[in-house]
Parts: structure tokens; C-alpha cells; sequence
């Protein structure tokens, strides 16, 4: 046989292998291209839901402290009318040092306007020069109006002050709650437990979303470590360099080698064609099967 007709041969066999495994090797990076982009698009869906949900959390969380607050200061204000304390001496005496699941640095702020409140609720009793009880009008905005003072705090937690103020006047220590004031505490306790509910829904939420994201991202890293195709693509680049461009670069030249050594080139760009489809099959069952 003709060394220019083998020649002839080889080049138009290894280039109908190229155009298949170069067409299937497209076809797959459009594929995983577009894959890759639908998970981008998913991702950052993620990402908003996550910022939207952590404003929700944050919204739920200061609504919470708030009404937490509240609470710490009913459950106190007496005691630091009589008592000299200190917050850290209140945590102290709490489980864990922790006042239904904060820490002492959520109630700083919080404490340092609940104590000048007090002291100025003091002060204005004492400019007043008030000694008894009928001394006090009944309401606490009267005694706003009258002493035409400015508040420096809120107005709910002068008027806690201004009622265990009343009641020494009065000789009771502690306050004596009206039905009024249980239903309005058994309103509180609902309103306070759907504020709950709210904040753990918004965190359970965010950890599922962080979660997915997590595993998005899992899955978006996988496609930069597909190195089949790089492997692919390389092949395709032996298959081209020693079934094409040699040997039209001989049969140009008209330097031909021995038919030995033509279809030696030939041979060796199959088997490494049949190598990587043989390794490509053999990952892709693998995945299947796990």
C-alpha cells in the first residue's frame, strides 16, 4: 500500500474520531455550562433569602429584647428601689448567668436608662417636697404635667417607678396586681410567646438556608474539579498533533516515514481515545451507583 495513500487514510480516520469525541465533548460543556449557571442563578436567590431572612431574625430578635426588657424591669424595679444592685449582682443569682437566654451585655444599655430613670423619678419627687400619699396625684402623667418635666427615658418604666413609690407611701411594699393587671400579663405572656415563635421560625429558616448554600456551593466546586473534560480535550490535541499534522506535514514535505511508524502514531491515538472513554465510563458508573 501506498505510503501517501495511508497517510490519506489516517488523516481522514482521525479526524472523523475528532469531530466525535470533539462533538461529545461540546456537547457536554454546554451542558455543565448551563448546569452551572442555573446553580449560580439558585445561589444567589439563596443569598437574598438569607439577607431577607437575617433582617426578619434581627427585626424578631430586637422585638424580642424588647419585650424582655420589659419584663426584667417588672420583675425588678422594686427590688432596685430598695436594694443597692448592681447587674452583674442580678445575673449572678440567674442559671447560667443568663436572663431567659441573653447575656449580661444585652442589658447594659438597657440598665444604665432604667437607673436614670429611677434617680430622676426621685429627683422630682423630692423637688416636690412630697411626703404622703394624697401629696401624689393618682396618675403618673398628672405628675408629669404638674412637675413640668421632661422624661429621659420610656414613659412605662417611670410609671413601674412611679406606682412602687405609691406603694411605700401607702406602707405596701410590694405590688398587689389587679385582674386588670392579669389579664393584661396574661395578654403579655401570648404576645411574648408569638414573638417567640416568630424569632425561632426566622432562625430555623436562615440555618436551612445557610445549609443549602452550603451544599450548592458543594456542588458549584465540583464542576471546576471535572477534569475528565481537561483530560478529554488533551487526547483530542495528541489525536490532532500525531493523526493529522504529521503526517500532512509528510505528505507536503514528501518525507515520508515507514508504514511502521504511520500506523504505530495511528494505533497510539486510539488507544489513548479508547483509555479515556474507558476511564470516563468508569467514574460516571461509579457516581451512578453511589
Amino acid at each position: 500500500m501506498d505510503s501517501n495513500l495511508l497517510i490519506s487514510t489516517v488523516v481522514t480516520a482521525t479526524a472523523a474520531l475528532i469531530a466525535i469525541i470533539g462533538g461529545f465533548l461540546v456537547s457536554r460543556v454546554i451542558t455543565l455550562a448551563s448546569e452551572q449557571e442555573g446553580l449560580k442563578h439558585k445561589l444567589r436567590d439563596i443569598n437574598l433569602d438569607i439577607l431577607n431572612r437575617t433582617d426578619l431574625l434581627e427585626a424578631a430578635k430586637i422585638e424580642l429584647l424588647d419585650s424582655d426588657h420589659n419584663d426584667f424591669v417588672n420583675e425588678y424595679a422594686e427590688r432596685l428601689t430598695y436594694e443597692d444592685l448592681t447587674l452583674e449582682e442580678i445575673f449572678e443569682e440567674m442559671e447560667d448567668d443568663l436572663y431567659r437566654g441573653w447575656e449580661i451585655d444585652e442589658f447594659k444599655d438597657m440598665y444604665v436608662e432604667l437607673i436614670d430613670i429611677k434617680n430622676h423619678l426621685n429627683e422630682m419627687i423630692t423637688q416636690e417636697q412630697i411626703d404622703s400619699l394624697k401629696d401624689l396625684p393618682i396618675d403618673f402623667e398628672d405628675f408629669r404635667v404638674e412637675t413640668k418635666s421632661e422624661l429621659r427615658g420610656r414613659k412605662s418604666w417611670y410609671e413601674i417607678f412611679y406606682d412602687i413609690y405609691k406603694n411605700r407611701l401607702r406602707g405596701s411594699v410590694h405590688r398587689i396586681p389587679s385582674l386588670f393587671n392579669l389579664d393584661t400579663i396574661k395578654n403579655r405572656a401570648n404576645a411574648y410567646n408569638e414573638k417567640l415563635k416568630e424569632y425561632d421560625t426566622h432562625l430555623n429558616e436562615l440555618i436551612f438556608l445557610k445549609r443549602q448554600k452550603t451544599e450548592q456551593q458543594k456542588i458549584l466546586r465540583e464542576f471546576g474539579g471535572n477534569r475528565n473534560m481537561w483530560w478529554g480535550l488533551l487526547v483530542l490535541v495528541y489525536a490532532s498533533i500525531v493523526g493529522i499534522v504529521i503526517p500532512v506535514t509528510w505528505g507536503v514535505y514528501g518525507n515520508s516515514p515507514s508504514k511502521t511508524v504511520i500506523l504505530f502514531l495511528f494505533l497510539s491515538q486510539l488507544l489513548f481515545l479508547f483509555i479515556y472513554l474507558g476511564v470516563s465510563m468508569y467514574f460516571l458508573t461509579k457516581d451512578e451507583k453511589n
